[in-house]
């Protein structure tokens, strides 16, 4: 068995018979995490909204995942099981995102292509680590270009500073959303006030007042009523766009074992339930 190949090297086995390619979508979710900071132009949630709308999230997930991630517009993975169908996030809308832009108060009324607002035309920065792929990028720049927003990607040799300061609109995240059993940490550590990776500094009493109801839940139905509240503040108020879940991927050599399952979370445990292939 080999657990996480990579989706670049699977064509070197697809098709092979002895080798089954077993995948289940991870609980890890990709996005793209937006400045909520007063003063920055992505305060403003309809500007927010706009950029989430512009994004096709099954084009973003093919080109990260080349056919072994899925789109994702919330906050946890279906394969979570917190009712993310339930919970009502942006999805790709052209028209939408015009209507968001112009809430915000952007028009093209130069007519070059790009809007702008008190005669300032509106330019983002998407910052990334120097090694970091930019194929996802480039690809989000294109679609916000469709509705004239400019968006630049700056490669950085050191992103912490940036981030730690508060002075960017857009880095990339990527977290495992139930390292501790479900998912309330990631949430309390990623949108709370003081959370240690709230690099948006995101702010919202609704959120606070789930976090609270969450900490008191301990039947199980009532916490999942908490995570999709939880869920549909971020949805509606977009400190982050959310992008694509990989699939967790594991190749198995069917000449040898049999009766292994694979499950969402990446995390693994060898049990004696797996038998050799007589």
């Amino acid at each position: 068995m080999a657990a996480g190949a990579s989706v670049t090297t699977l064509s070197l086995v697809e098709g092979n018979e002895n080798i089954d390619i077993v995948k289940a979508t991870g609980t890890r979710e990709n996005d793209l995490e937006i400045n909520c900071r007063e003063g920055r132009p992505t305060a403003d949630v309809n500007l927010r909204r706009a950029l989430s709308y512009a994004i096709d999230r099954e084009v973003i997930a093919q080109i990260a995942g080349n056919g072994y991630a899925q789109p994702l517009g919330t906050a946890f993975p279906d394969s979570v099981g917190y009712n993310s169908e339930t919970v009502n996030g942006q999805t790709y809308d052209v028209e939408k995102a015009k209507e968001y832009l112009a809430l915000a108060g952007y028009a093209d009324a130069d007519g070059n292509g790009y809007v702008e607002k008190g005669g300032e035309e509106l330019v983002l920065t998407i910052s990334l680590r120097s090694n970091a792929s930019t194929a996802v990028y480039q690809a989000m720049q294109d679609m916000w270009k469709e509705i004239g927003i400019h968006v630049e990607i700056a490669l950085l040799e050191n992103l912490t500073d940036i981030r730690d300061s508060g002075e960017f609109d857009f880095i990339s995240g990527g977290w495992q959303t139930v390292n501790n059993a479900d998912g309330q940490s990631y949430l309390k550590n990623r949108w709370s006030d003081g959370g240690p990776d709230n690099y948006t500094g995101y702010h919202s009493d609704a959120f606070e007042e789930v976090m609270d109801d969450l900490d008191a839940a301990f039947d199980e139905e009532a916490r999942i009523e908490a995570f999709v509240a939880a869920q549909q503040i971020i949805a509606d108020d977009c400190p982050a766009i959310f992008l694509y879940a990989n699939d967790h991927i594991t190749l198995i050599n069917n000449t040898r074992v049999s009766g292994v399952t694979v499950f969402p979370i990446d995390y693994y445990m060898i049990t004696g339930d797996w038998k050799a292939v007589e």
